[in-house]
């Protein structure tokens, strides 16, 4: 059975014609399909189609820096590692915020090795609003940096998003249709944003055989639009795939009992 990737790539090679695929993501106009569409997986598939489910409907992490590894400090910049552990395994996506812990007795009056500017900062801001001048960036799947802050308390919490479903493994088999037509409209939507004036220019320059290619490409001017009205729809097919496969899991657990 194929993966739900492999369905999408499949779905999208019958449905779009070849020399429109090769021109899109191919170097060379003449380059053979099978490296063309291992360029598309990567970079329509996996880095926009996936990549915005993951952003829209990720996973929400809370992970206390305590967690956490300091690799850099310096500079009012912050190297950290996060263990996969704390993560379960997956992708680190997106930073939302960092946020100040709750302290025991609400105030700091003392903490080794922080002058009395810092001690300050840490009793007068309050959790929401220490730390929004700061900003972050996923440096790869478990390490992040923090940039324009000096300091970092014990007790922050760093509110994140991973990948919930990095190769979408857990969809479905009912579902692999709609997440195929999905891709094949972030194909459409791409091509007519990325590649549709290079299909002009190269007829200008005398390939008036890709006129077809623009007939083609023009008709996808409204994809933009359907692709995200898609996508709202699929959020909703992979939440409520998710409350059937847990409402499973709970009847597996009770023994499969009916009344």
């Amino acid at each position: 059975m194929a993966s739900p990737i492999e369905f999408a790539k499949n779905h999208i090679l019958n449905e779009i014609d070849d020399e429109v695929l090769a021109f899109s993501f191919n170097a060379g106009y003449n380059n053979e399909i099978i490296g063309t569409m291992s360029i598309l997986e990567n970079k329509i598939i996996r880095n926009i189609v996936i990549r915005e489910l993951n952003m829209l409907d990720g996973e929400e992490k809370r992970i206390p820096f305590t967690a956490c590894r300091v690799l850099f400090h310096g500079n009012d910049n912050m190297l950290i590692e996060i263990p996969p552990i704390t993560l379960n395994n997956r992708p680190i996506i997106t930073v939302d915020s960092i946020t100040s812990g709750i302290l025991p007795q609400g105030r700091i009056n003392k903490v080794g090795g922080l002058t009395g500017v810092a001690m300050n900062m840490l009793n007068t801001n309050s959790p929401t609003d220490m730390y929004s001048n700061c900003k972050t960036e996923v440096i790869n799947n478990n390490i992040v940096k923090i940039s324009d802050v000096s300091y970092v308390e014990p007790n922050a919490i760093i509110n994140l998003r991973v990948q919930s479903n990095p190769n979408m493994s857990n969809l479905p088999l009912t579902t692999h249709i709609d997440f195929a037509e999905l891709c094949l409209l972030a194909t459409q939507k791409w091509i007519y944003a990325k590649k549709r004036k290079d299909i002009n220019i190269a007829m200008l320059k005398g390939g008036a055989e890709l006129s077809i290619l623009k007939e083609i490409v023009d008709e996808w001017n409204d994809a933009k639009e359907l692709y995200k009205e898609k996508r709202t729809k699929f959020i909703a097919i992979m939440n409520m795939s998710d409350k059937l496969f847990m409402n499973d899991q709970i009847k597996i657990g009770l023994g499969n009992l009916t009344y």
